[in-house]
């Protein structure tokens, strides 16, 4: 399992003023979770803190980077956007030591993180809604006179990649009343991550 570089993260919580200890977990969200990173990508990054956030710091952008800080107490509202993420797996739980003389610990919060089951209904709703959104993006700018060739190949991508996820989630809840044992694949796979990236033959 791919994860971002732990100096890397207690130095973005630093830089807010919180300690390596208010980390409950962290992790890749997007495409360096699902499997459509290239090597040009950036990196989205989550970290879930067991304090209070200023929306000021919510979020960030960087040209290598951008990082999402979750307060834990909100990680309910945050899931159905990272449905996937959560089947994949991909979060980490950093052990530290938090009492003189202990043994390193997760954070008391962890637990809560790992048996939290968000709602797949609620997560396909919001996948659908992801989808369209991108999609209307990209029919506006194609509905310019004139339009930047690059932005263009970027929103058909995206528009590409929440229809897959929106249909991964579709056909998971369509297993689960057809199938004894439905499963989600949030991963893409070769053909899909070829129709995804570039547009290749659908799968």
């Amino acid at each position: 399992m791919k994860t971002p570089a732990w100096e890397a993260i207690t130095a973005h919580v630093s830089t807010k003023g919180y300690k390596p200890e208010n980390i409950v977990a962290y992790g890749y969200y997007g495409s360096q979770a699902n499997g459509l990173a290239t090597r040009n990508s950036d990196e989205d990054i989550f970290i879930i803190l067991d304090t209070p956030i200023p929306r000021k710091w919510k979020t960030s952008h960087s040209i290598e980077s951008d990082c999402k800080l979750i307060y834990v107490k909100e990680w309910a509202t945050q899931t159905d956007m990272l449905f996937d993420i959560i089947a994949i797996g991909n979060i980490e739980y950093p052990k530290m030591i938090r009492r003189p003389g202990g043994e390193p610990e997760y954070n008391p919060w962890a637990a809560y993180i790992r048996n939290h089951r968000p709602s797949v209904y609620v997560a396909a709703w919001a996948a659908v809604a992801a989808a369209r959104n991108t999609n209307r993006r990209r029919d506006k700018l194609l509905a310019c006179e004139s339009y930047d060739f690059i932005t263009m190949l970027k929103r058909e991508k995206r528009a590409r990649v929440d229809d897959m996820k929106a249909r991964k989630i579709a056909d998971y809840i369509a297993e689960m009343f057809g199938n004894e044992n439905p499963a989600y694949k949030p991963l893409f796979n070769d053909n899909e991550r070829a129709y995804a990236l570039y547009g290749l033959q659908e799968p």
